[in-house]
């Protein structure tokens, strides 16, 4: 069994949430903290983009500031993600715990968790795969990769990962539900997002399970798949000056979040 540090967060906002994420990767980097779980939701309503995402040729920008939608740039690529009523997970963990040869298969690894969890909860669920020659999507949920998840035939949620440093990052969106009025209005009109590619949770359960049972399932999912042990364990005093460091000058920053983002040579470490 490895040890893995859980922690499991309210809704916080889009700033505060990319800060902790990015200060869990750092904790692992530095050796401070165990490999590191974290559940946890948003509020108000917000878009991520990814790394290299122009924001104003996906999002109207004007509309999201004037209903409050926060838009935010994540620290890992892949498409644009609408959060609202969600889980989000993210960890962080040294690549050599994993045991595997090359990315792909980490990247199964880890999110095999979620696939065991809607298993659990009585689902179709498999990997769906990626179609030769198909093409991605702006909007995360549209698009398809290799390791994405499906239930019926149909995408749910998504996952980005970064490895830096030596260690694997990795989040990823669980939606219990999406409503395509709530979003569709702030994208652009060329921005692929056909509510029939995708679903959530809500379109299979009946009864629904309440968030803290839903966040249950996928604890005992994580722990069973990763062989892990969790020790529940917030973060630090030192851990949540950092966050708020990296909301200050970072996640709440106009120029990291709508402005042109460095090239990719320049992040790759």
């Amino acid at each position: 069994m490895k040890h893995w540090r859980l922690s499991i967060h309210g809704a916080l906002d889009a700033p505060l949430n990319m800060a902790i994420d990015e200060t869990l990767w750092e904790s692992v980097r530095s050796g401070v903290s165990l490999p590191s779980i974290r559940f946890y939701s948003w509020y108000p309503a917000s878009f991520s983009i990814g790394r290299f995402q122009k924001p104003d040729s996906l999002l109207d920008l004007d509309a999201c500031a004037r209903s409050g939608i926060r838009v935010v740039r994540r620290m890992t690529g892949g498409g644009a993600i609408y959060h609202n009523n969600e889980i989000t997970y993210s960890l962080a963990c040294p690549l050599e715990i994993l045991g595997v040869s090359s990315v792909k298969d980490g990247y199964r690894k880890l999110t095999g968790f979620i696939l065991n969890s809607y298993r659990k909860l009585g689902l179709d669920a498999d990997y769906i795969g990626r179609k030769t020659g198909e093409k991605t999507s702006a909007y995360c949920f549209s698009g398809l990769e290799e390791y994405d998840i499906a239930i019926d035939g149909k995408k749910i949620g998504g996952n980005a990962q970064r490895i830096m440093g030596g260690i694997v990052f990795q989040h990823g969106s669980i939606p219990i539900s999406i409503a395509h009025d709530d979003y569709a209005k702030y994208l652009k009109p060329d921005v692929e997002h056909q509510m029939e590619n995708f679903t959530s949770l809500s379109r299979h359960l009946n009864p629904m399970p309440d968030t803290g049972d839903l966040v249950e399932v996928l604890i005992e999912s994580f722990s069973e798949t990763m062989c892990a042990e969790l020790d529940d364990t917030d973060l630090s005093r030192d851990e949540w000056e950092l966050a708020e460091r990296l909301v200050f000058e970072k996640y709440s920053a106009d120029e990291w979040n709508t402005g042109i983002s460095q090239t990719r040579a320049e992040v790759i470490r």
